[in-house]
């Protein structure tokens, strides 16, 4: 057995040596994470509203009805609204007494928006950056939509998504690359 001072250990030098490191490395990954993170939360945000819009479409093609999806620009947060039914007054009015299904609440710090993209995938980004008329649209018993039109959504750095829907009822999923829509 070795005497109390000779046994083997680390030295407070070379704790603070290894403790350095560790700072000057988080120092440097921290900011890089960061950006990550919002980026994975703006995709995660797209994929839920392209995953809710193919929803609506199956639901509409099992259940042999109209469903409509509304962009909700104007609730805070913003959400996007899965219909399953007009209601009683047997028109779709974005809430009113329409039957919700399925509502999806896009991220804090994420919006509506178009970010640092510089042109639109359709005409022209509209005011609160959804295309469809009165940011509704429906989808028929046979998966065809009511109208053409995408929603953008951007998070806090600019980065951009746009989800869209045809009237044939393809639906989009894209991304601005910071010259062209991918």
């Amino acid at each position: 057995m070795k005497p109390w001072n000779e046994q083997s250990g680390f030295t407070m030098l070379e704790l603070v040596i290894v403790f350095t490191i560790i700072a000057v490395v988080t120092a440097l990954i921290a900011p890089n994470f960061a950006e990550y993170s919002r980026n994975a939360r703006l995709r995660s945000d797209a994929q839920s509203i392209y995953s809710l819009i193919y929803k609506a479409k199956m639901l509409a093609v099992k259940q042999h009805q109209e469903v409509q999806i509304f962009f909700d620009t104007a609730s805070t947060p913003q959400a996007i609204r899965l219909f399953s039914n007009p209601g009683s007054n047997g028109t779709w009015d974005n809430g009113g007494d329409d039957v919700a299904i399925d509502i999806y609440t896009i991220s804090s710090g994420n919006n509506f928006g178009h970010g640092t993209a510089t042109s639109a995938i359709g005409a022209s980004f509209d005011t609160d950056n959804v295309t469809f008329n009165d940011n509704a649209f429906t989808f028929n018993s046979r998966g065809l939509s009511s109208g053409s039109g995408y929603g953008y959504i951007e998070n806090s750095r600019g980065k951009t998504y746009a989800v869209g829907v045809l009237t044939t009822g393809f639906i989009m999923f894209r991304q601005w690359s910071g010259s062209d829509w991918e």
